[in-house]
């Protein structure tokens, strides 16, 4: 969670244009599990061969493999899968770019794949304090710039309630993100 709590020069929130106003961004990550019970693979560093045409093949530093073309084959499903909808698999073999030889890279399992978390959706809100009154029911351009960077988007506002700060009447307007969030450094 970022929070803004008051605008320096030129930080807090704008809400379609106006004023900056001080603000508390909150951002909330959810996380999908991908893990796997089967580990996956992963290219074997110390692989290499030397094909009977005296070609060399193995790994770059980075897994990719320089000296051979990429050939996938779809196959039909062989049925047995529980799944009405199984399209079946794809085969990818490998074959020498020059003489075009079938080479079978080495393989490691890759035991760090099975406990894996991969980035799901993202929920974001504004609760802008003192900012302009928003009347409106469609969508506002949300810009929130502190500490040298900006995010952006689209939201809808929410609740609004009226707080007292020092004897005075205050409004927080909640703005929830409608549109991913962007962000840049300024």
């Amino acid at each position: 969670m970022v929070t803004f709590n008051a605008p320096g020069p030129g930080m807090g929130a704008s809400i379609d244009g106006s004023a900056p106003a001080p603000c508390n961004l909150e951002v909330h990550q959810e996380w999908i599990d991908v893990s796997s019970a089967l580990p996956t693979r992963k290219p074997d560093p110390s692989w290499e061969l030397v094909d009977k045409h005296g070609h060399f093949h193995a790994f770059t530093s980075d897994g990719k493999l320089p000296t051979l073309d990429e050939e996938k084959i779809r196959k039909p499903c062989p049925g047995g899968c529980d799944d009405s909808g199984c399209t079946g698999t794809v085969v990818i073999r490998y074959r020498c770019k020059v003489c075009k030889k079938k080479i079978r890279p080495g393989w490691i399992s890759d035991y760090d794949g099975l406990n894996r978390k991969i980035p799901g959706r993202l929920d974001w809100s504004v609760t802008v304090i003192g900012g302009p009154i928003l009347v409106t029911w469609g969508e506002v351009s949300v810009r929130v710039t502190a500490d040298g960077r900006t995010y952006f988007g689209f939201g809808r506002p929410g609740d609004v309630t009226w707080r007292n700060v020092d004897g005075r009447p205050v409004t927080e307007t909640v703005i929830h993100g409608t549109s991913e969030l962007g962000r840049r450094d300024t």
